[in-house]
């Protein structure tokens, strides 16, 4: 309700080692209990989140939950994490398309309000910057979306660095995605940028619907692996949040 708008489409995108999945289990937490995402964004009640791993197993989101617990407590009646996909899944066939969303019902079958893929280029045979891919992933996200019917949350990776026209390491146009289709597909476009080794701060770089702050600075503490605002950050006044 204060960051994700309903129907929305967003993107956590970031180098790697920054953090994107130990801040998306988070939220995912949160939003499955019903508490403030981060312990800033106000959850308007309890959502049903399915967290997909295609990288790696789930026993590393698993452990981070159970590390979480006595911060960030999930509830374990409205979260599911599945890496069933992790090398399996090609998002640009029909069939396995088709299989995500049979198994996603067959888990869920009351539905889901929430889908996490993280992240999402295992999920993609192919290069995103292409277009014929990017092209065919974006048609296949907009179909299992509107036969599921609920939010979509993406982790990716940078386009990586490469050698510009004077030699020098740079980044492409349109640098956080790679793909033109992809960063239209987007209702909302957060980049982590890791500050310290404590901190990173979420910027806002795409809003279709002016909903989401400019930017979301997030400590993260070690020890139980969770991230959260600035102790005196607090949560937002009524009149900064964003409502749908």
């Amino acid at each position: 309700d204060d960051l994700v708008a309903e129907d929305a489409i967003l993107m956590l995108s970031s180098d790697g080692s920054v953090g994107k999945s130990t801040i998306s289990i988070n939220a995912a937490a949160a939003m499955s209990a019903g508490t403030p995402v981060w312990g800033q964004f106000r959850c308007v009640r309890p959502l049903r989140v399915y967290y997909v791993i295609s990288e790696r197993t789930a026993t590393e989101a698993l452990r981070r939950l159970r590390r979480m617990q006595g911060i960030c407590p999930a509830n374990p009646e409205n979260i599911w994490i599945s890496d069933c996909f992790a090398g399996t899944c090609n998002l640009l066939l029909d069939g396995d398309a088709d299989s995500l969303i049979q198994r996603i019902q067959e888990d869920a079958p009351d539905g889901i309000d929430i889908l996490v893929l993280d992240p999402l280029y295992p999920l993609v045979a192919g290069a995103l910057s292409e277009d014929r891919v990017g092209n065919i992933l974006c048609r296949q996200l907009v179909r299992i979306k509107r036969t599921l019917r609920w939010v979509l949350w993406l982790c990716h990776h940078n386009v990586k660095l490469r050698l510009t026209d004077d030699g020098k390491l740079g980044r492409p146009p349109n640098a956080m995605f790679g793909s033109v289709w992809l960063y239209n597909l987007l209702t909302l476009q957060l980049a982590a940028i890791k500050e310290t080794a404590t901190q990173t701060v979420l910027h806002n770089q795409k809003d279709n619907w002016s909903c989401a702050p400019k930017s979301v600075t997030l400590v993260y503490q070690a020890d139980t692996e969770t991230v959260a605002t600035p102790d005196d950050m607090g949560p937002m006044r009524k009149g900064e949040r964003v409502n749908v």
